[in-house]
């Protein structure tokens, strides 16, 4: 927000701090009573600081005014008469709709944020990362916004909550006060969703994997093929010492995701990595080691840490994840020459809102009687993507292709006829350039292929 007024620190100094520094007030009682398709309630509001550390002025900080329908409007008000809840630099608000918000054709929901002035956003770069929710806990990464902006649900077939951090950059506004994003209000698009069903996403473990290169064993020669199944890292680990994971060998590297991004816990760790080395052996005697690097988008990365087998990563240098690249780190001299590097059983949730400790189940990916293995190619392509599968022994193949946010951009349904190897061509002209995720299953398989559009 750009001041066209001096600001008032005594008004909020009686304020106090919370956790992270952030400023804090429980805001559950602020409610909008509204027959449209506006937010309603306020779940939480942590607001922090201006951009030259000062409080932000008591009148921007009313949770309340972020509900029902937005003013749209960026005229300049006088002192004290605001209709927006700034955000500080690096604070979040958290809103909730009355109903289920629709995903519909096109964007789904409009965030309003005010700039007195209506200054370019290249100026004027009040930014933020918008999130949404069915239950108030699992969220999906929509997008980036500056100044206003429109999302789609993308993996959602629907939400009720929506979640705004900002990320404006404090040096973003020379010789100005800034307060960060100043959320106006939030107004869905499609409507309501009449019969909302949750969505068919995995929360609390790694969803799929990809960008798997295997290394090779101590001796150089190449992992045994009842190992080289990255999908054995998808869904709750088994904890036991079964053939249920996937071996990077010496060098090795895989890429998971998780259908719900992970929020840094600031108080602890967030993530909890089950590694498999039979009869469980101490880190001194079989040294299996990792490095491990999260990214929200998939391609921008930051490095989290290392592990010895079993262990704990804590994401605060990322604040915000959808996507852990794991790299071997093992030193070949410590092993015998059949060894084959970190074996990736599994990785859970530490604090995910729907258990109170890691879940280690039996998962619907533990090896079917028949796996097929997939080639995509050419990969980066143009216009036409070709899908080879070997070794299918159901009649039925699905095709589902997403963007790096989890947007569905195209489902096919294979009739196999019964063909063990096949080659299907997908037509994806239409596509924009950029990152995608293809997803090819059976009713007892998975294997998620990345591919690019040129």
């Amino acid at each position: 927000m750009l001041h066209n007024n001096l600001i008032s620190k005594t008004a909020t100094a009686m304020l106090a701090l919370s956790f992270a520094g952030m400023l804090n007030i429980s805001a559950k009682s602020d409610t909008y009573s509204s027959p449209s398709c506006y937010a309603e309630e306020v779940i939480s509001y942590n607001y922090t600081k201006q951009n030259d550390g000062g409080f932000i002025e008591a009148a921007r900080t009313i949770g309340s005014n972020a509900l029902g329908q937005p003013q749209d409007s960026d005229a300049p008000t006088a002192p004290g008469a605001y209709n927006f809840a700034s955000l500080g630099f690096g604070g979040e608000i958290t809103l909730k709709f009355g109903s289920a918000i629709k995903n519909g054709e096109g964007n789904d929901l409009k965030v309003f944020e005010t700039s007195f002035g209506t200054p370019l956003c290249g100026r004027y770069p009040e930014r933020a990362r918008v999130f949404a929710s069915q239950d108030g806990c699992h969220f999906v990464f929509l997008g980036e916004a500056c100044q206003d902006a429109e999302f789609d649900l993308g993996s959602l077939n629907w939400a009720q909550y929506v979640k705004i951090v900002d990320i404006s950059p404090i040096g973003g506004f020379p010789g100005q006060i800034a307060d960060g994003y100043d959320v106006d209000g939030i107004m869905c698009l499609n409507g309501f969703e009449e019969n909302p069903s949750p969505s068919a996403l995995l929360a609390g473990a790694a969803a799929a994997a990809f960008d798997y290169f295997p290394g090779t064993r101590q001796n150089g020669s190449p992992i045994h093929p009842s190992r080289i199944n990255p999908n054995m890292a998808v869904g709750f680990p088994q904890n036991n010492n079964t053939v249920n994971f996937v071996s990077l060998g010496f060098g090795g590297q895989v890429t998971l995701r998780f259908d719900y991004v992970v929020f840094d816990n600031p108080s602890a760790n967030d993530l909890k990595v089950v590694e498999t080395s039979y009869g469980n052996p101490s880190c001194s005697k079989y040294p299996e080691t990792a490095i491990f690097e999260g990214s929200l988008d998939g391609n921008n990365w930051v490095y989290l840490g290392e592990l010895c087998q079993d262990g704990e990563i804590d994401i605060t240098a990322a604040g915000v994840i959808q996507y852990l690249r794991i790299t071997d780190h093992s030193k070949t001299t410590k092993f015998s020459s059949s060894a084959d590097g970190f074996d990736v059983d599994g990785v859970v949730v530490i604090n995910d809102c729907t258990t109170d400790d890691p879940k280690r189940v039996e998962d619907d990916l533990n090896t079917p009687d028949e796996i097929f293995s997939s080639e995509v190619y050419p990969n980066p392509f143009n216009n036409e993507l070709n899908v080879q599968i070997n070794g299918l022994g159901a009649e039925q193949l699905s095709l589902h292709l997403v963007n790096y946010l989890g947007q569905s951009v195209r489902s096919e349904v294979i009739n196999a006829k019964g063909n063990a190897n096949l080659v299907y061509t997908m037509n994806l002209a239409e596509l924009k350039s950029g990152v995608y995720f293809l997803s090819i299953s059976t009713p007892t398989s998975k294997e998620v292929q990345k591919v690019v559009k040129r």
